[in-house]
């Protein structure tokens, strides 16, 4: 795989621009098809904002991924910093561009996203915590962008909600796998240790499994959403067991399970 490509981390990028789908589906319905290019639009410009947001991440860790995560492509040495720099910059203009073509509101969220992202990289990523509530604001906001495209905001907001309590659990798992090189941050594992942050963790996930049901009860979805829905959140019961003895494959489980959840939620309103 090209550095450039494994940099942006494409299925990472994908999910997040499968979010954006999604959300204008349930947002649509039926009326999907009507704002085809908008969709397609706001996927690209999406898929396009989390590879840049994946690349600059890899730029600003690149002296903790020497320990962290040295088969990077920057910690390896296989890219130059100023070429991650570079083709970051290319990809949120190109991202602010398509939503610009998309509408008003989706380029208001387009940059209220990017200021968040770099504020997150210059400032809260440091600050722990606080900086894995940015990114899940983040992944929250790529569902409202979705929702924008289609013109249609009010069934987003339960969805949005789940994505949001599910990436911050996985963000403070990746942080516990990440303890032995974050010697600049003070992440909620170092400030109150590894196995008070996955109960933290833990406690995001049961409250994500317990909404999990909610688009359903209040028929929002199909039916079919159920099976997805439920295989989700088993993922999220196991990676809530496993963070204590192996966070790395718990974090990986959990994106399995959210991207799992994502079907669930396409099915589910293409099914009512």
């Amino acid at each position: 795989m090209h550095p450039l490509i494994e940099i942006s981390r494409p299925l990472t990028s994908f999910m997040v621009g499968l979010a954006v789908v999604v959300s204008a589906v349930i947002g649509a319905g039926a009326a999907t098809a009507e704002y085809g290019a908008q969709v397609i639009l706001a996927f690209v410009s999406v898929l396009l904002f989390a590879s840049a947001g994946n690349a600059v991440n890899d730029y600003v860790d690149r002296k903790t991924d020497k320990v962290n995560h040295p088969e990077r492509p920057l910690p390896s040495g296989r890219i130059g910093a100023k070429t991650v720099l570079f083709f970051s910059g290319i990809l949120f203009l190109v991202a602010g561009f398509l939503s610009f073509k998309i509408n008003a509101t989706c380029f208001t969220i387009a940059v209220a996203a990017m200021l968040v992202q770099l504020l997150y990289e210059l400032k809260l990523k440091a600050m722990g915590f606080i900086g894995n509530v940015a990114i899940a604001f983040q992944t929250a906001l790529a569902f409202m962008f979705g929702g924008a495209a289609v013109d249609s905001m009010e069934f987003i907001r339960i969805p949005a909600l789940l994505a949001f309590l599910a990436i911050l659990a996985r963000e403070i798992i990746k942080d516990i796998e990440d303890m032995a090189g974050d010697v600049d941050r003070m992440t909620l594992p170092k400030a109150i240790g590894a196995r008070n942050a996955a109960l933290v963790a833990s406690t995001f996930f049961a409250a994500a499994i317990v909404l999990s049901f909610l688009p359903y009860q209040r028929e929002m979805l199909g039916i079919i959403y159920l099976p997805f829905a439920v295989f989700a959140d088993l993922t999220f019961v196991y990676a809530s067991a496993m963070q204590f003895k192996n966070p790395k494959r718990a974090r990986v489980v959990a994106k399995y399970g959210m991207l799992a959840a994502m079907v669930g939620f396409l099915v589910g309103k293409l099914g009512v």
